[in-house]
């Protein structure tokens, strides 16, 4: 983002339900260059940082500009909680209808999770790519969406920092607990929201497993992104098993991948086989 914004940002100036399309008749315009001249309060400014920070990684890594890929302008709204009407948690932040969406109780005080921007604008594009609805529907490739959104807010923290701690939230992706899936158990069942995210640590999780045998961040990049251009909106755990191996394939072929980090991938990829309850990582 340089002198010329893409998105714009805007709070809500009255009532309005979040998740439809009533969202555009309550907003205010939040003015960047009060942003950008320091006129504006702390959690504003951090958002913007933030949104930044993940419209810089999916341009340089992979020449995808902004939600749609092209340029094209979206809006960031910023909201209190006490403007919505259904009751959320004390912060609150989601991609819904070509828009990004955070909510707090305060929005003068503290800093915005840089993951949890990355993991939201990661929605948005795979929204716009793939077609993905995230927790929208109960399914193997919601819990998939949601993964996926975790591995490039990891991604995107190793690009831009060096190292990622593969943690979100609640959810430890190195070491998944607390109901938090690693593989794909011989039984699948997806049947609430709650679900969808025990059940994407499995993606992520693989990731970081992939992550400790393929060291260079530009080289995940490739794979994740790749691997997620192929997949629609039914690719469910196997298809995306298929999806990995088929672009692990093409890389080593193209010498991106050494035998012994093609063979770890492999290996790897019976997270996601329904049958694997250990995966051994030399």
């Amino acid at each position: 983002i340089e002198e010329s914004y893409i998105y714009k940002m805007a709070t809500a100036s009255d009532k309005f339900n979040w998740n439809d399309d009533t969202m555009d008749i309550a907003k205010d315009p939040i003015s960047i260059n009060d942003i950008t001249s320091g006129n504006a309060s702390a959690y504003v400014t951090s958002v913007k940082a933030s949104v930044d920070s993940a419209y810089n990684y999916f341009k340089n890594a992979f020449g995808y500009k902004g939600l749609s890929g092209d340029g094209e302008s979206f809006l960031v709204y910023i909201n209190p909680n006490e403007y919505v009407e259904e009751d959320l948690p004390t912060e609150r932040a989601l991609y819904t209808n070509g828009k990004l969406m955070f909510f707090r109780e305060d929005l003068t005080n503290g800093d915005i999770n840089q993951n949890t921007v990355m993991h939201e604008y990661a929605h948005g594009v795979m929204h716009n790519i793939v077609g993905f609805r995230g927790t929208m529907e109960f399914s193997e490739n919601s819990a998939i969406a949601e993964g996926m959104a975790d591995v490039f807010s990891e991604l995107a923290e190793a690009t831009i920092n060096g190292v990622a701690d593969w943690v979100h939230n609640e959810r430890i992706l190195y070491e998944p607990q607390n109901g938090y899936l690693s593989y794909v158990p011989a039984q699948i069942s997806i049947k609430t929201v709650s679900d969808c995210y025990n059940y994407s640590t499995i993606v992520s999780h693989l990731a970081y497993r992939i992550s400790q045998s393929v060291p260079d961040v530009n080289t995940q990049n490739e794979l994740w992104f790749k691997a997620m251009c192929l997949m629609t909106k039914n690719t469910d755990f196997s298809e995306l098993s298929s999806i990995i191996n088929t672009v692990a394939s093409s890389m080593y072929n193209e010498y991106k991948l050494t035998d012994s980090q093609y063979q770890q991938i492999s290996e790897s990829l019976k997270l996601l086989d329904g049958k694997v309850s250990d995966v051994v990582i030399d």
